[in-house]
């Protein structure tokens, strides 16, 4: 008895939820055909009025939804559930690149950098092409001096920013070599020591001996690259440092510019009141002349094109004073040139 019993309600239930589904996905007026499975299921004692009265039985009673709410509507086609994955991955990949593009474009600060902090500017670590120093008004130059020839512009001015950086260090002539050569060559400084040391002894043999034949850079070997950059970097400090001896003849040195060549001439003269260093600086352009030295410093300008005059009172001997030349149109870029006030020949100070 109680079996029968069982049968028919799980007959029941069977029955009531095809009905359901039925309904669901076809629509309440789809006539219901029962699974197989559903039919072995019958009890053979189930009365007719139970049948009828779940056929009889509204959907509307038993949906959770009203008919507009309902999230699943039948006349839209969905798509299988291979094709969701794709659909979800391309989701996936575009919300990626988007969020990729928005952390570029406003990277995240750390917890003690303010709102609006400028990280190219805050951290000129971070390189870009337009950060390479803007020295193309004394990029003229370039053609003047013999090892600097076959450099292209962008390289030659990448070495002019350290030459400039070490005119006023004391260091030895090889240190400056290898220094300034290793911002282009970072992690290369044992290979720079040895090239500089040949260099400076003037004992290149082979392919490094570039005397007669000047390879292209883009074309050279790495070591040819290095020596290279190694004799235009003592070219420019041999140009770029003056040496001045008291009472001895002028000093005379000449940088080509876009605008006309800048010319210098220093002389270091002893007088009754005391030493004077005394520099003529004729200018292309309107620009001022700065003479920085420990805590002392001289500063000239003119607006127009000319000669400035520029002197220092009882200088130190053998220190060396920075001179800054900075045209109107290069403001931010300025020509360096150390000058080394040095006693007489063969007098000891």
């Amino acid at each position: 008895m109680n079996n029968e019993t069982n049968q028919d309600e799980q007959g029941f239930e069977r029955r009531f939820f095809d009905r359901l589904l039925q309904q669901h996905w076809y629509g309440r007026d789809t006539p219901v055909h029962t699974s197989d499975s559903a039919e072995e299921g019958l009890n053979p004692h189930t009365q007719p009025d139970q049948i009828s009265e779940v056929e009889n039985l509204e959907w509307d009673e038993f949906a959770p939804l009203a008919p507009q709410e309902q999230v699943f509507r039948p006349e839209i086609q969905y798509s299988p559930v291979g094709e969701i994955e794709i659909v979800k991955n391309r989701f996936e990949t575009v919300l990626r690149e988007k969020l990729r593009a928005r952390i570029e474009m406003n990277p995240p600060l750390f917890p003690w950098e303010p709102i609006g902090t400028d990280l190219l500017n805050e951290y000129p670590d971070v390189f870009r092409e337009e950060q390479v120093p803007a020295t193309h008004l004394w990029m003229a130059h370039r053609q003047q001096l013999r090892w600097s020839m076959p450099l292209p512009d962008q390289v030659f001015a990448q070495l002019l920013a350290p030459v400039f950086t070490l005119l006023k260090s004391g260091l030895q002539e090889g240190a400056k070599l290898v220094q300034a050569v290793e911002t282009l060559f970072p992690n290369e400084s044992q290979p720079l020591n040895e090239l500089a040391g040949l260099v400076i002894r003037g004992s290149l043999r082979g392919s490094l001996d570039l005397r007669e034949s000047q390879p292209r850079y883009e074309t050279a070997t790495l070591e040819q690259q290095m020596v290279l950059l190694l004799l235009a970097t003592q070219e420019l400090l041999h140009t770029l440092t003056l040496n001045c001896h008291l009472n001895q003849s002028t000093v005379h040195q000449e940088w080509l510019t876009t605008l006309g060549p800048f010319t210098v001439d220093v002389d270091y003269v002893e007088t009754e009141s005391g030493t004077i260093l005394k520099i003529w600086g004729r200018l292309p352009d309107g620009g001022r002349l700065q003479l920085l030295g420990n805590d002392r410093s001289v500063t000239k300008k003119r607006n127009s094109p000319g000669c400035l005059p520029l002197e220092l009172i009882n200088p130190e001997p053998n220190q060396i004073y920075q001179l800054h030349v900075l045209l109107d149109s290069e403001e931010q870029n300025p020509l360096c040139f150390a000058i080394c006030p040095q006693p007489r020949v063969g007098l000891e100070v």
